[in-house]
């Protein structure tokens, strides 16, 4: 089962990176759709780390596998 998560990365106001992750991407996300998200996160001013996020760092799309070997209930 694969399973797709987003990682936004951002540079607050102490230059600290905090990272927050979106469990369910929207399909077919491109690098600039990510990138327009990020930065209107920025601009609202609503998420912090040790301080006000001042800048967006990257946008990563991971993908994990994972293959159930048992389950309790079998």
């Amino acid at each position: 089962m694969d399973k797709k998560y987003l990682n936004l990365t951002f540079v607050d106001e102490g230059q600290k990176q905090a990272t927050l992750r979106v469990n369910t991407p929207k399909d077919g996300l491109d690098g600039n759709t990510a990138k327009a998200g990020a930065q209107a996160i920025v601009a609202s001013g609503i998420f912090r780390a040790k301080g006000k996020f001042v800048a967006a760092q990257k946008a990563e799309l991971v993908t994990v596998t994972s293959d159930t070997l048992f389950t309790v209930n079998e």
